[in-house]
Order: structure tokens, then sequence, then C-alpha cells
């Protein structure tokens, strides 16, 4: 801030919108005493429309959600085959120390996503501050994506912020991992590409991969890393 600067403060309308959508005053007072009130109030209009956003999409995403898991409801952990019980010890540590998605305000979901398996893991062990969490499977959140993208000519507003973990097995050479990347293994292997991260913007966020294999009989080794990339 400029010292010779008269100071400006946040108007009382200002305020209320902030509490309203359940923003910290102090974050748009520090953009006012770093680009002025002017800069400060299209901030928050930026927030106030995000929020008109999620409430015109979050009702539509509940049901949606809600659809998915009719259709498809979380399977019996007991009953998943060799495969999918090698993945989820994979997976579980890599979803109960994650780096938590930052989530601000009351009018942002949260997606999370995951297979199918490890869905009903997700939801029971993440943290319970989100107040706008959803549960889809990368194949889901694609379909609601495209449903969305169809619809909302708004793209640049983000009323949503993204944590996932992934498991596929047999992965594809020309996937964007493992491109130009030899992938060597016994021949009584699957290999499993494990891949988690979070982002929270089109410039905040990041991912990281790594290369299992599962025997026949379902014991998981690690291979090797595959990547860390960061917006």
């Amino acid at each position: 801030m400029n010292p010779r600067k008269k100071k400006e403060f946040l108007t009382a309308e200002m305020c209320a919108e902030i509490d309203r959508l359940g923003l910290d005053r102090n974050g748009f007072q520090w953009i006012v005493d770093e680009e002025g009130l002017e800069f400060g109030q299209f901030a928050l209009s930026q927030q106030t429309k995000e929020s008109q956003l999620f409430d015109k999409w979050y009702p539509r995403l509940t049901d949606f959600v809600a659809l998915k898991r009719r259709q498809t409801p979380f399977p019996d952990p007991a009953a998943i085959d060799v495969f999918d019980a090698a993945t989820r010890r994979i997976l579980e540590p890599k979803i109960r120390d994650a780096e938590r998605v930052p989530c601000r305000g009351d009018f942002t979901a949260a997606f999370f996503t995951a297979p199918i398996h490890m869905l009903s893991y997700v939801a029971a062990e993440w943290p319970s501050t989100y107040r706008n969490p959803v549960f889809l499977t990368p194949v889901e959140l694609t379909e609601w994506r495209s449903f969305y993208d169809a619809e909302e000519t708004d793209q640049d507003s983000w009323w949503y912020v993204f944590q996932d973990w992934d498991a596929q097995l047999n992965p594809p050479s020309d996937s964007f991992w493992l491109q130009d990347m030899a992938v060597q293994h016994d021949a009584d292997v699957t290999p499993a590409l494990i891949v988690w991260g979070l982002y929270w913007g089109s410039l905040a966020g990041g991912h990281r991969a790594e290369l299992w294999g599962i025997d026949q009989a379902g014991n998981e080794s690690f291979l090797q890393n595959v990547g860390d990339v960061t917006y």
C-alpha cells in the first residue's frame, strides 16, 4: 500500500455481502489496501456472481449425484475383486493423508472423485468441514462436466473446487502420464496407473502419478514414479 494514499475501508454494503457469502472481511480489506476500494468492490462482485451460479447449479448437481448413486450404489468392500482390493490398499493412505483442497465461503461445491469402490471410503474419511461436498466417479464427473459445459456460458467463474484419486488398470501407452515412457513389468503382473491431486482454479493445483503392479493373487508392488505436475 502506498503510505501517502488515504486508507480506504470496506463499505457497510460490502461487509454485509462478505458475511452473506461466508468470506473473510480481513482478506477483502487487504485487497482494498493493496488495490483500492474500486478493485475490492469488483473482486467482491465476482464472488457474488459465483454464488449466483452456485444457487443455479448446485441443486441440479445434487440431483445428478443422487441419480448416479441409485443407478450404481457403493459396492460392499468385502465383495470387490482382488484388483480393486489392491488399488484400495494403494489409494487409502493417499486419501487419508492428502492435502486438503482450499474451499472458501458458503457457496462453493467441493467435488471429490474416485473409483466407485473407493467413494464410500472418501466420503467417510474426508473432513466434514466442507460445506457442500459431492462424490462422483471419474466417468460420472466427465458426464456432469459435459452436461454443464453444454448449458453454461460462463466458464470463467469457479463456484467449485476439485480433489481426485484414480486407479486405472492396464493404462493405454498414449496416456498423458505414460507418453514416451517404457512401462516394464512381469508378464503375470497387471500395471495400475495411480493418479491423485487437487485444483481450485485454472492455474492453481497439481497432480502426481505412480505406476504399480498387481499380480494374479492380488498382491500390489510399487514400480515407479511417473510424474508430478504443479499448475
